[in-house]
């Protein structure tokens, strides 16, 4: 399964004002390689640090199967509903990620945390961080798919709705409103559909 799968089965085949976290975590554990299962779990993490995280774990039903991917995503369990929401779905999107982008080393782990404490200029950028700015879109694509952000585009650009009322009816943190609104939408949809290696 391809980022584009996701996104075009939320975009196509869900109904209602929110894409339910439920369905996508369902439609990678059924299409996606080898994950098996995604687990979500509530944790102390020191927010100023991060949100939440991903963790890779391998597991077997049966010594005569094959190992499959358990995707365990654990985040702050101070978060609300909406943050919870986006930050489940941002980890959940770096099941997308190359070799190069996994978080799966000690070193790996520090550089990262060292970038997002001062980010680097674009030529500078770790294959992690670039994965970082690019799981956050897809978090927003899916969440929000083109179906949806239809919808509310026009009032938000002229002011008839106002932004807390949408980040409600999308269930996505209301900092993320502006994205969908924005004309970088487009560009980001366009780039991350049509991306052979997502």
């Amino acid at each position: 399964m391809k980022f584009s799968d996701l996104y075009h089965f939320a975009n196509t085949q869900l109904d209602g004002d929110a894409v339910p976290l439920t369905e996508l975590k369902t439609r990678i554990e059924a299409f996606h390689g080898s994950v098996g299962k995604v687990e979500f779990w509530p944790v102390e993490l020191d927010r100023t640090k991060a949100l939440g995280h991903v963790k890779y774990e391998r597991d077997r039903s049966s010594p005569y199967d094959d190992a499959f991917t358990i995707v365990s995503i654990r985040f702050d369990k101070t978060l609300t509903r909406c943050w919870r929401r986006f930050v489940c779905c941002k980890e959940l999107m770096h099941v997308f990620d190359t070799n190069p982008e996994k978080v799966d080393t000690r070193g790996k782990f520090f550089r990262l945390m060292k970038e997002l404490e001062t980010p680097p200029l674009f030529g500078d950028q770790s294959p992690m961080y670039a994965s970082e700015v690019r799981a956050q879109w897809m978090a927003v694509l899916c969440l929000v798919p083109e179906r949806l952000r239809s919808k509310y585009k026009m009032g938000l650009n002229s002011g008839s709705l106002d932004e807390y009322s949408v980040a409600l009816k999308l269930k996505i943190p209301l900092v993320h409103v502006k994205a969908i609104s924005g004309e970088y939408y487009d560009i980001a949809l366009q780039r991350l559909l049509s991306d052979p290696d997502i």
